[in-house]
């Protein structure tokens, strides 16, 4: 069983797997008209939209989609989250995957940052939430006029997102705690969805090279794009270079120059070679040999910690 995120593809798969999970799973709480009327909103167009404004998920047996899932905000709110769509089809049920499809949610961003999440369960799937640690909302156990139980589930959130990235960076290296990727992993997973832009980059090294999770390059890159869009200075240097190795010279660029002017010295040293070597090269500026060496000289005057300047300027064989 794989769990991936929803494509636009798997809509009229996901819609039927709703309607037959509804018929033959909750048939026994509901009226027919009841099961119908629901049936005939979940089209393949809804749940294409419901996507747009979620992370949704779908659990995969091969070329089956066995079950689904969503979580997104609860009405636009920050810290408060909502699971949507949670169906597992009738012969894959009693299997583990309804289960993993709240495990993976509770990866998610949406949750990782709320507070409080929110389920509106139906009669049928009330024990299993009830099981994964959800209560009756405002100690109300009765249906409501839409017959759902509203549950919900508050989260330890005590931990500032500074703080998490901080003990993250110790099971990392050891520091004074045994090395623990997993912990590491879920530490920055939070973090970074508290908006932390250094525990982002560093949740990319992880989705990277598979510290505590399966590598994922499209993954990691996204989480490089976070730190990069909020300001780290080696966050847009790496967003740049990966861009520059598909040689899209143009973003690079725009990348290597937004990192001159971030707080971080070493990054803006890094980021004055860079540009020369754009400088140097003609890509995604104009080929510039004279504005190339002022770059690498000026790297050097700022430390050059790669010594990649230093070896520039020997190559053309330029007095430093």
């Amino acid at each position: 069983m794989t769990i991936r995120l929803f494509e636009i593809k798997d809509a009229a798969e996901v819609s039927a797997l709703i309607a037959k999970t509804l018929r033959a799973t909750n048939s026994k709480d509901y009226s027919e008209e009841y099961i119908e009327n629901d049936i005939r909103v979940l089209t393949p167009d809804y749940l294409m939209e419901r996507a747009k404004h979620t992370h949704f998920y779908v659990v995969c047996d091969g070329e089956t989609i066995a079950g689904c899932g969503a979580i997104g905000p609860y009405w636009g709110k920050e810290d408060e989250s909502r699971l949507f769509t949670i169906f597992v089809l009738p012969e894959y049920q009693g299997r583990g995957i309804g289960r993993k499809i709240i495990e993976t949610l509770k990866e998610d961003d949406y949750f990782l940052r709320a507070k409080r999440i929110e389920i509106p369960a139906s009669i049928t799937a009330c024990p299993f939430y009830r099981k994964m640690g959800y209560d009756y909302k405002n100690g109300v156990d009765q249906v409501d006029e839409e017959q759902l139980y509203r549950l919900e589930k508050f989260r330890d959130c005590s931990m500032t997102a500074d703080e998490q990235y901080k003990l993250a960076m110790k099971y990392i290296y050891g520091d004074g705690v045994e090395e623990d990727n997993d912990r590491a992993f879920a530490l920055l997973k939070e973090a970074a969805a508290k908006g932390h832009a250094e525990a982002a980059y560093n949740l990319g090294v992880c989705l990277h090279y598979g510290y505590g999770c399966k590598a994922d390059l499209h993954a990691a890159y996204q989480r490089y794009l976070q730190s990069a869009n909020a300001g780290y200075g080696k966050g847009m240097e790496l967003v740049g270079l990966l861009r520059y190795d598909e040689q899209d010279y143009d973003t690079a660029y725009y990348w290597f120059e937004k990192a001159l002017h971030c707080d971080d010295p070493v990054a803006v040293a890094y980021a004055e070679y860079l540009v020369g070597m754009c400088c140097e090269r003609g890509h995604g500026t104009v080929q510039d040999t004279a504005a190339s060496i002022r770059w690498y000289r000026q790297s050097v005057e700022h430390g050059d910690h790669n010594t990649d300047a230093r070896d520039a300027l020997t190559r053309l064989d330029i007095d430093r």
